[in-house]
């Protein structure tokens, strides 16, 4: 059938070839090319349609064969839900669901980066790679920065959280999220090796820890309460750290019969010190390790199996005749676990709280400036204010003098004030005596007048001489 099928498209070629070659006579030369690429091509496309839709009925009809094969095999195991066949199903869907857990998680992380560019005042970094990245194209993308440990010296460490600024072929230029300290930038510029950029921070983890050099522990976490809290994760708990911290502390149960949670396990808490009121109620979801450090199936808990779990969720499975306390290794029937820290959301905190001190700082510093301009401006004007008051105070000298003078010149004129009203006090007393004398004088002439005889020659002659 398949060759029949090639037969008749050679057959239907040479017919179209003839027909072509027959119309020479009426068809130009551009036509007659044109006409043999377009059947060719047509018969071409013809036939790798036809070997398509051959080879999907064949891929259809095999995996129909292992449908009917599959559907076979179940038949002949039955349909018990405890099957080997659904429990090998169950098994395989859990691990596919540990593992996208652990991948989401992780995130994507790209390697074998060299520093190529580093500013010392902006923090902006360029990383060059040598093969294009893939996912680092996408710009203001976030991703956490690390040093990679190199075998002579152990100098790996975290550079920071940045975002991917712009990207092209190898080269990759990042920006920090926040501002840095000039030490932050130091050891920047002073990091050597290949630098390691993470989608997702690195989470936190009992294992990893656990199984750690000493040593670098004490690299790590310098400071020795930090160090001490890690050291006791997975040690056997203390009085004290059930009353303390009994959020911390779990405890060896051994399961009666077999059991379920309602729920899964809330995330951990972040910090040293995480309240017990944030978690989720622990009988409904317990984030439980069974008796090898495991944690618990996310189906149940399987019967005469050990595992521990907090206080509170193992009290109530005890009271609920579910479980019994395991003390058959008393060491280890109660252990101190300790909380799992979110890196990324406690350096992010940590950016916050600084960017908001810088603020305050500069908040302050302004206010600062605000207030050196000010006392500037105050002592100028206390300067200015102090040349007025010495110049008010030489005119009020001036004018105490000027004051003084005036006064006695006051007093000078209320002398000669007094001695004038003296004088013209005396002359008007005199000016009255003359007065009294000159009307006595003019009375006693008028009565001589009237007591004399009229004597005309002798009058005439009195009245010129005067007498």
């Amino acid at each position: 059938m398949e060759y029949l099928w090639v037969g008749a498209c050679g057959l239907l070629l040479i017919l179209g070839l003839v027909s072509i070659v027959m119309s020479r006579n009426i068809w130009r030369a551009t036509q007659m090319i044109a006409t043999v690429l377009v059947l060719i091509s047509s018969l071409a496309f013809f036939y790798l349609a036809a070997r398509t839709l051959r080879l999907h009925k064949n891929w259809q009809d095999e995996v129909n064969l292992y449908e009917k094969a599959l559907t076979s095999v179940k038949k002949e195991i039955g349909k018990d839900e405890h099957s080997p066949a659904d429990n090998l199903i169950v098994q395989r869907n859990d691990l596919r669901q540990q593992f996208n857990a652990a991948l989401n998680l992780r995130g994507r992380v790209w390697s074998d980066g060299q520093k190529s560019k580093f500013n010392a005042q902006t923090g902006a970094l360029t990383v060059l790679f040598e093969n294009p990245p893939a996912g680092l194209d996408a710009i203001k993308r976030p991703v956490f920065v690390f040093q990679k440990d190199s075998e002579k010296s152990k100098n790996g460490h975290y550079l920071g959280e940045f975002v991917v600024s712009a990207a092209k072929d190898r080269e990759i230029s990042l920006t920090p999220v926040a501002t840095l300290l000039q030490s932050e930038l130091n050891n920047i510029d002073s990091a050597r090796g290949d630098v390691v950029l993470y989608e997702v921070m690195p989470i936190d983890s009992h294992t990893l820890f656990a199984t750690a050099d000493p040593n670098d522990l004490k690299i790590w976490f310098p400071d020795p309460a930090v160090l001490a809290n890690f050291k006791r994760d997975g040690k056997p708990a203390t009085a004290d750290d059930e009353k303390e911290h009994p959020e911390s502390v779990q405890v060896r149960l051994k399961f009666l019969q077999a059991w379920a949670p309602k729920q899964t396990a809330a995330a951990p808490a972040v910090g040293k010190d995480a309240a017990a009121k944030d978690a989720v109620p622990p009988a409904e979801a317990p984030p439980a390790t069974d008796d090898a450090g495991k944690p618990g199936p996310a189906r149940g808990f399987a019967a005469g199996r050990s595992y521990y779990l907090p206080l509170e969720a193992a009290k109530e499975l005890v009271d609920q005749k579910i479980a019994e306390y395991d003390t058959s290794e008393p060491e280890k029937s109660r252990i101190y676990v300790r909380p799992l820290w979110d890196y990324a959301q406690l350096f992010r905190e940590a950016y916050r709280a600084r960017t908001q001190l810088f603020a305050q700082k500069n908040e302050i510093s302004a206010q600062a400036d605000q207030l050196e301009g000010a006392l500037t401006q105050v002592t100028e004007d206390l300067a200015a204010t102090k040349i007025i008051t010495d110049g008010l105070k030489s005119d009020l000298a001036n004018f105490k003098a000027e004051a003084q003078i005036l006064d006695q010149y006051a007093q000078t004129l209320g002398a000669k004030l007094d001695k004038t009203k003296a004088e013209l006090s005396d002359t008007y007393r005199s000016n009255l005596k003359l007065a009294a004398a000159l009307g006595d004088a003019q009375r006693q002439l008028s009565e001589k007048l009237r007591a004399a005889p009229p004597a005309q020659a002798s009058a005439s002659v009195d009245l010129r001489s005067g007498r």
